[in-house]
């Protein structure tokens, strides 16, 4: 009895090690990268911005000028790690996962300057080149 005990604890466990480890992990609230590109300055006011992209992570507040960041990042659980171990990761992103960042300074109401960066995963350097 004590035996089986033992090995249904070991089984949780293991269960329970597995489950949380095909955790994905989650930071910020992602965002529409399509239409971060496509802000302009001058046209492009805090209203759109706060309708499209919600409440930012960062803000900062000068005297003329204010800043808004929006950072979202997710990472490959076990999912990844299971394609790794068989060879089936992306080369170009193999531990899997997302992340973007939007920098949007405003002078007034409207945009001054945006800035978008995508750094997972890694943007291909042939799409410009075959649009």
């Amino acid at each position: 009895m004590n035996k089986t005990i033992h090995a249904a604890r070991a089984g949780v466990a293991v269960l329970l090690a597995i489950t949380l480890g095909a955790c994905v992990t989650k930071q910020g609230r992602d965002f529409d990268a399509a239409y971060a590109t496509e802000i302009k300055p001058g046209v492009t006011t805090k209203a759109d911005i706060r309708s499209k992209f919600g409440r930012p992570s960062i803000v900062s507040r000068g005297a003329d000028e204010d800043v808004w960041i929006y950072g979202y990042y997710e990472g490959g659980g076990m999912g990844v790690t299971l394609k790794r171990w068989f060879g089936q990761a992306d080369l170009n992103n193999p531990l899997g996962g997302q992340q973007k960042r939007l920098v949007v300074t405003f002078k007034g109401d409207s945009v001054k300057e945006a800035m978008f960066a995508q750094e997972l995963p890694p943007p291909d350097p042939l799409e410009e080149a075959y649009r």
